[in-house]
C-alpha cells in the first residue's frame, strides 16, 4: 500500500480548507492504527476527522483529545479512500502531525537474503558452528527449517534438528552447526529456509597429509621390584598421527587396547592413531639389576625399566613348618609324612634329620646322614620312617632346618582283642590224637597252655604248652590202652594263657572210643576136660554185664558208695574190682559190699590211696 501523511500549517480560516491528513490505496485487508497529535499557540487541540467516501472506512473513536490513539478500519469492498482529519477550532494558529503503524492483512513474511560464511580446512569430524545471521524484512512471524544440521535462535541453548518448521520474527538471530565429514576434502552441508528464502552453510574438510610420526610418549619406570616377576607398564596413548604407523619393541612384549594377545617379535606391527599399548617383561632374577623394554612406534620410541630390590641380609631360618602326625598305623610299615614347603629364607640353609630320612622335592633319593645337607626357599621336603613292630607305640623323627625343627611322629594303634577255637579230638584207646588251635591277633612266638579233665588211668598226659605262629599251633594227647571195658568217655580240653592253671580261652571236647571189650558182651562158664568133653556147663545162667567204671581216690581205711539201679544183696549180683594202678608192687587190699542200690568198696591199704576199677554183673 502507499501511504501519505499530508501536514499543513493550521492556518486557514476556511472550513472548507482545514488542516488534514491523507492516508490513500488502504484495502479491506488493512488496519491502521494512528495517533494524532497537535500543537498551536492559539486555543483549541480537540480534532475530528471527515471520510472522502461514505465507503472508505470507519474510524473509531471519531474525535478526541490530543494524542489520543484511533483506528481505521475499511469497509467491505473499499479499494481506496482519503480520510481527512481536522481540528475542531478554526481560530488561530495550529501545527498538526499525524502518526501511526499499518499492519497489513497481506502481511510480508519473505525476509531480505541472508548469508552463511563457509568454512573450509576444518578438522574431521569437528563440531562447525556458522556465523550469526539476523531476520529482516518481515513485518510479521515466519516459517523456519533446516536440512543437515541444527539451528538456534537468539544464542539460545536449545538446538533444533526437526525436518519441520518453526518460526521466526523480524529481528531475531540465527547461528546454524554440523559435525564436518570424517572424511578428507570432504563438503558438509546445512541448509536454513525462512519464509523460503534460502542459504547454505558448507564445512570442507581439510587435505590429507600423511603423518606416521606420533607425539612423544612415556614408560614409568619402577624400581625396588621382587626378583623374577612379571612387571607391566603403564597405559600409553598414540597421538599425533593420522595414518597407520609401524610398531616395534625390544626386550620384552606388548598388548594393544587391554587385548590378551602378547606379541614380542623382533620385527614390526602396525599402530593407529588413538590406541593404546603397554608392555611388560620379567625382571632380573639379581639384585638391583635394570631390565629394559624399548618401544618404538613410527620412529618415537622409550623405555620401560624396572629395577629389582637391593639384596637383603642373608635370612637363613625358615618359617615354622609342620608335620601331622599318623595314628592308628600298622605295626612295622614305612610311613611318609605330608610334604612342606621350605619358605622364608632368601640363603641355602642347613638340613638334618634324626629318627628317619628325607627326600627333596619328590626325588626317589632318601638320605638318613646324622650330618647335615643344604636347601634353599621354596624346596618340598618329606620325611619317612617305620612304624613300631609294638602295638600302641610311638616313632619320632626330627627334621631341622635351619635351626627350625618339626617331629613327624606315627603311632601303631592299639592291638585288637585276641581270640582262640581249639578242635575236638576223638581217639581210640592207646591212640594219639592232635588237637589244632586257631588264633587271631596273638604274636607270632606266644606260648599257650593246655589242660584235659581226665585221670592218667585214660591219659597219662593231662596238660602241656604249645607256640602260637601265623594264628596257628598244635599239641598231642594219647590214650591209654586198658583191658578195662568203660565204654565211650569224654573229657574236656581247656586251651589257657599264662599257665596251665592260668584263663580259659578256648575249649573242646576229647573222646575216647573203648577197643577193650565190645559194649554189652557177656560172660559164660562152661568146664572141658582134657579130652575136650563139656563136663560142667551152665551157661544157661549166664551172667549179664551191667555196668564198669572207676572210683575217685579213695583214702587208705575210706570207702565210696557206687550207685547200681536195681541192685539186690543177692548172689544174682557180682561185682568185681582191680586196682587202677597196674605197676603197684605193695600189698593190694580191699573189700566190697554188696547193698540194695549201691555197692560199697573200701580202701584197706594202710597209708595207701587208691583207685579202682570195677565191673558188675547180674546173672
Amino acid at each position: 500500500m502507499t501511504v501519505y501523511y499530508d501536514t499543513l500549517p493550521l492556518d486557514y480560516l476556511e472550513v472548507t480548507n482545514p488542516p488534514s491528513a491523507v492516508i490513500r490505496n488502504i484495502t479491506t485487508a488493512d488496519s491502521i492504527v494512528l495517533t494524532i497529535s497537535t500543537s498551536s499557540s492559539g486555543d483549541g487541540g480537540n480534532w475530528t476527522r471527515v471520510l472522502s467516501s461514505v465507503t472508505g472506512c470507519t474510524l473509531t473513536p471519531t474525535t478526541g483529545a490530543n494524542g489520543t490513539v484511533t483506528t481505521i478500519t475499511p469497509s467491505a469492498g473499499a479499494t481506496s479512500y482519503a480520510v481527512i482529519f481536522r481540528t475542531s477550532a478554526e481560530a488561530g494558529f495550529w501545527y498538526g502531525r499525524i502518526s501511526g503503524n499499518i499492519s497489513s492483512g497481506n502481511p510480508d513474511t519473505t525476509p531480505d537474503q541472508f548469508t552463511f560464511t563457509d568454512q573450509t580446512n576444518v578438522p574431521l569430524s569437528s563440531v562447525r558452528t556458522s556465523n550469526t545471521i539476523t531476520v529482516s524484512g518481515i513485518d510479521t512471524a515466519t516459517n523456519i527449517s533446516i536440512t543437515g544440521g541444527e539451528y538456534s535462535l537468539n544464542g539460545g541453548a536449545t538446538w533444533t534438528s526437526s525436518s519441520g518448521t518453526g518460526n521466526i520474527a523480524n529481528g531475531q538471530t540465527v547461528i546454524v552447526r554440523h559435525t564436518s565429514s570424517a572424511s578428507y576434502s570432504t563438503a558438509t552441508n546445512t541448509t536454513l529456509t525462512i519464509g523460503g528464502v534460502s542459504d547454505t552453510f558448507t564445512s570442507t574438510t581439510l587435505a590429507f597429509v600423511s603423518d606416521t610420526t606420533p607425539d612423544q610418549f612415556t614408560f614409568t619406570d619402577q624400581t625396588s621390584v621382587p626378583l623374577s616377576s612379571v612387571r607391566t607398564s603403564n597405559t600409553i596413548t598414540i597421538s599425533g598421527i593420522n595414518a597407520a604407523t609401524n610398531i616395534s619393541i625390544t626386550g620384552g612384549e606388548y598388548s594393544l587396547n587391554g587385548g590378551t594377545s602378547w606379541s614380542s617379535t623382533s620385527g614390526t606391527g602396525t599402530i593407529s592413531n588413538g590406541q593404546q599399548i603397554i608392555v611388560r617383561h620379567t625382571s632380573s632374577g639379581s639384585y638391583s639389576t635394570a631390565t629394559n623394554t624399548t618401544l618404538t612406534v613410527g620412529g618415537v620410541s622409550d623405555t620401560f625399566t624396572s629395577t629389582t630390590l637391593a639384596a637383603p641380609a642373608p635370612d637363613t631360618t625358615p618359617d615354622q613348618f609342620t608335620f601331622t602326625d599318623q595314628t592308628n598305623v600298622p605295626v612295622s610299615s614305612v610311613r611318609t609324612s605330608n610334604t612342606i614347603t621350605i619358605s622364608g629364607i632368601n640363603a641355602a640353609t642347613n638340613i638334618s634329620i634324626t629318627g628317619g630320612e628325607y627326600s627333596l622335592n619328590g626325588g626317589s633319593t632318601w638320605t638318613s646322614s646324622t650330618g647335615t645337607g643344604t636347601i634353599s626357599n621354596g624346596q618340598q621336603i618329606i620325611v619317612r620312617h617305620t612304624s613300631s613292630a609294638s602295638y600302641n607305640t610311638a616313632v619320632n623323627t626330627v627334621l631341622t632346618v635351619g635351626g627350625v625343627s618339626d617331629t613327624f611322629t606315627s603311632t601303631t594303634a592299639a592291638a585288637a582283642a585276641p581270640t582262640y577255637s581249639a578242635s575236638n579230638l576223638s581217639i581210640n584207646e592207646g591212640a594219639s590224637g592232635s588237637v589244632t588251635v586257631t588264633t587271631t591277633n596273638v604274636t607270632n612266638g606266644t606260648t599257650l597252655y593246655w589242660t584235659v579233665n581226665a585221670t592218667t588211668a585214660d591219659v597219662p598226659t593231662l596238660s602241656g604248652s604249645f607256640t602260637i605262629n601265623s594264628n596257628s599251633g598244635s599239641f598231642t594227647i594219647s590214650a591209654i590202652a586198658d583191658l578195662i571195658t568203660e565204654g565211650v568217655e569224654t573229657y574236656t580240653i581247656s586251651v589257657r594263657t599264662g599257665s596251665i592253671s592260668g584263663p580259659i580261652v578256648a575249649e573242646s571236647t576229647l573222646t575216647i572210643n573203648d577197643t577193650s571189650v565190645p559194649t554189652g558182651g557177656q560172660y559164660g562158664l562152661q568146664v572141658f576136660n582134657s579130652s575136650g568133653a563139656l563136663i560142667l556147663d551152665i551157661s544157661s545162667r549166664l551172667p549179664r554185664f551191667v555196668m564198669s567204671g572207676l572210683t575217685s581216690t579213695i583214702a587208705s581205711g575210706a570207702s565210696t558208695n557206687i550207685t547200681v539201679t536195681d541192685m539186690q544183696n543177692t548172689d544174682n549180683w557180682l561185682v568185681f574190682a582191680i586196682d587202677s594202678d597196674v605197676n603197684r608192687t605193695s600189698f593190694i587190699a580191699y573189700t566190697i559190699t554188696k547193698n540194695n542200690g549201691f555197692f560199697t568198696i573200701t580202701n584197706s591199704m594202710a597209708e595207701t590211696t587208691a583207685s579202682f576199677y570195677y565191673w558188675v554183673f547180674r546173672s
